[in-house]
């Protein structure tokens, strides 16, 4: 399955009502077509939309396990059986300023597990959590080799519904809020080759479970969990040709 990019130009129609002038709306969209030019814009790759520009994004993803590590030793569970996870994304993204991106998206997740399995276990499904982002490129420089980037990246996100988080790994969720601050450092050569790090603090609140006990550090009489905040690097090597429309 590719990703497709489509460019709209609000000339006529409900749309000249609702946006302004010259404003140009990318969806990006599953196709089965060839990639004619791609853009990914997230709070977190790094790329930035143009001012008074908007992106319209809907992606899938799916990963499945049957495996799981308990300490040191890798072991199956005939009760969870084969595990899969499916998340359907939607995101848009808006340049408020050619260095200043806003976003908000939501996902719809599917657990379940293959048939048979031991225990019988129901899988769920359902809106997941509210994602609203702002992302600040703060360094922008050519120089004989390519471009350096830099941006900071502020997100929070939480529950859109009221679903049971103390259900892995069932849950579609963790069920507390998170506020994620990232910084993303990037270098393009000119032939389209990238460089990319990031480093990201996530703090996450409590969540609300269906028991009045629960053991994590020590012993807990209580219906609320707090869930670990974490820190996360990533890289990425790799290369963008992008085409203008």
């Amino acid at each position: 399955m590719l990703l497709q990019l489509y460019s709209l130009k609000p000339r006529a129609g409900f749309l000249h009502h609702f946006l302004p002038p010259g404003i140009t709306i990318f969806l990006l969209l599953l196709s089965g077509r060839n990639i004619n030019a791609l853009h990914a814009q997230t709070p977190f790759d790094g790329i930035m939309m143009p001012k008074h520009n908007a992106c319209i994004f809907a992606g899938y993803s799916q990963g499945s396990f049957d495996h799981y590590w308990e300490a040191d030793r890798l072991r199956t569970n005939e009760t969870i059986s084969k595990f899969t996870r499916r998340s359907y994304s939607w995101m848009a993204a808006v340049g408020i300023m050619d260095k200043l991106n806003v976003y908000a998206g939501f996902p719809y997740i599917q657990t379940s597990s293959a048939e048979p399995n031991g225990g019988r276990l129901d899988g769920v499904n359902g809106l997941q959590d509210l994602d609203l982002a702002a992302q600040y490129q703060f360094l922008n420089k050519e120089g004989e080799f390519g471009t350096t980037r830099a941006s900071a990246t502020i997100d929070f996100t939480t529950p859109l519904t009221k679903y049971l988080s103390d259900y892995q790994p069932y849950s579609i969720g963790l069920g507390a809020p998170q506020l994620t601050y990232q910084l993303l450092v990037s270098h393009q050569f000119k032939p389209g080759v990238y460089l990319r790090a990031n480093a990201a603090y996530f703090w996450r609140g409590y969540t609300k479970a269906e028991r009045i006990y629960y053991y994590a550090d020590g012993s807990h009489y209580s219906d609320w969990m707090d869930v670990p905040s974490a820190w996360t690097f990533g890289g990425a090597l790799g290369a963008i040709y992008l085409e203008k429309i």
